[in-house]
């Protein structure tokens, strides 16, 4: 005989199945309904990053530009992790205590000698080769060094100095050195009223000045970076002896001792202007720079940084200018302090006194 088949116990052994694969259906969509809310979320919360504004001359734009500065989460070995976009005002970042690790510096300065930013690393656009404003303003017999140097067929000999007119050395060499009595030393200078009348010159060209609440960082680049003993990496880990002048030991200041610095400014603006006047020195001039520049963002500063973007003139006048300042070694960098001081401001940081000889 055949096997009676209960009728009951089929409905429900079918109703199971069908339950069964209801759950299946609905953990599926469940599933799917997740991820797409878990990707909607991680779209939505990454941070956004505003476009370059490059300033500057034009064959540097990709070198020198204001951006608004966006965190990113980073290795441990690089330095501390932050996340989030940071607003900035008139206080410190919250990431001001932040200091770059060796494994950073070394990641930086590698991006930029045999890295993916190597390119960026050329001469600077160097408009007024050879003009010495500090050592005119410091030195009287210095001024002929701010003229135009017409040099033979081979370009080795000066055969005439044709006078930069209009120029703040020829200002200072008409207003001051040449109403040195005949006889007298030619190497006296500094005379700080007539730098005044010179910025009061600038004052009438439209000279562009900082704001209040902006720190004006003067870097001294070129021979004393180039010449220097140290490599760059020293040079922005522990600091570095310049090579114009033995007395100004370490005197090439480290990523360190500007975000101390600044951190001691309670204020997050920071404009970073400097240069050199020779077109061969360049290469690790560049490199510091840049890889400073990069450190002070990670900070969570507001940077901005132009070298030889502008005349020697306006460079002088917009540090002088400044209500914050901090500078580096050398006799230009020293005058500015000077003249910021003259006039109510604040120099930050470290500055170098002139001992045996000139710098």
């Amino acid at each position: 005989g055949g096997v009676s088949h209960h009728p009951r116990r089929s409905s429900r052994m079918r109703f199971c199945a069908d339950k069964r694969e209801l759950i299946l259906v609905l953990a599926w969509v469940a599933t799917v309904v997740l991820f797409t809310i878990s990707v909607l979320h991680l779209c939505f919360s990454l941070p956004s990053v505003n476009p370059i504004e490059p300033i500057g001359l034009r064959e540097m734009d990709s070198l020198f530009h204001t951006q608004t500065l966006t965190q990113k989460k980073r290795d441990p070995k690089r330095g501390i992790k932050v996340g989030g976009q940071h607003e900035f005002g008139t206080s410190s970042p919250s990431n001001a205590s932040w200091r770059p690790s060796r494994d950073w510096i070394n990641g930086c300065v590698k991006e930029f000698t045999d890295g993916p930013k190597q390119h960026l690393v050329r001469p600077f656009p160097v408009g007024w080769p050879d003009y010495a404003l500090g050592d005119c303003i410091k030195m009287c017999h210095k001024c002929a060094d701010s003229s135009e140097c017409q040099k033979d067929p081979e370009g080795i000999k000066c055969l005439t100095w044709t006078s930069r007119h209009d120029t703040f050395a020829d200002f200072y060499d008409k207003r001051f050195c040449q109403s040195i009595p005949q006889g007298g030393s030619l190497k006296i200078g500094g005379n700080f009223s007539v730098v005044d009348a010179m910025l009061e010159l600038g004052d009438e060209r439209g000279y562009q000045a900082p704001e209040e609440d902006e720190v004006v960082v003067h870097l001294r680049l070129g021979d004393i970076i180039e010449l220097s003993s140290d490599a760059v990496d020293h040079m922005l880990l522990l600091g570095g002896d310049p090579a114009h002048n033995r007395n100004f030991k370490n005197g090439i200041k480290s990523i360190g001792e500007y975000l101390d610095t600044l951190e001691s400014t309670s204020l997050n603006k920071v404009r970073i202007r400097g240069g050199s006047h020779k077109f061969k020195y360049y290469r690790n001039s560049c490199v510091y720079s840049m890889c400073l520049k990069q450190a002070i963002e990670e900070a969570g500063y507001e940077v901005t940084m132009v070298l030889n973007g502008v005349s020697p003139d306006e460079d002088f006048y917009y540090g002088a200018r400044a209500r914050h300042l901090i500078v580096s070694v050398g006799g230009y960098s020293r005058l500015m302090g000077q003249m910021v001081e003259r006039h109510g401001g604040t120099v930050h940081g470290r500055q170098f006194v002139k001992r045996k000889k000139s710098d």
